[in-house]
């Protein structure tokens, strides 16, 4: 879309380009306000976190250029997010891992797999793909 903003022209100036990015997701694809929507600085690099708000262990998050399917959940969960296609079983990460992970609460994880965000992605396009990645693992069963 000619005009239109890419995430890597307003990504690299940290909390101001992710209050951009935030406030044109609620503007044009969150207007029933069912998306909740976060951001802040993690080990110096901007993030934002997307969940339904009927279920917020499962979550979009966006850490610099990082696209992040994530789930909040005990290990032996993971097995169902592989079945439902959220987690690719396939998936490895540099290090030959099939999730990335850190200490959550209450004995749970927060597991998440990652695939790069092109710079010139259109806003429209990456809210598009939020969207519709927690639409998907909502129908699915």
């Amino acid at each position: 879309m000619q005009g239109e903003l890419s995430f890597g022209e307003v990504q690299g100036t940290a909390g101001q380009g992710m209050s951009v990015f935030m406030h044109y997701f609620n503007q044009h694809h969150n207007t029933d306000n069912s998306i909740t929507t976060n951001y802040g600085i993690h080990r110096s690099l901007p993030t934002m976190d997307f969940s339904l708000k009927n279920n917020p262990h499962i979550l979009i998050q966006i850490e610099d250029l990082e696209y992040r399917r994530a789930a909040i959940c005990k290990e032996n969960e993971l097995n169902r997010f592989e079945k439902t296609g959220w987690f690719d079983p396939q998936w490895k990460s540099k290090t030959g891992l099939n999730y990335r992970s850190f200490n959550d609460k209450d004995g749970k994880k927060f597991y998440y797999q990652f695939e790069p965000i092109k710079p010139n992605e259109d806003f429209s396009a990456l809210s598009e793909k939020i969207v519709n990645d927690l639409q998907t693992i909502t129908n699915t069963k």
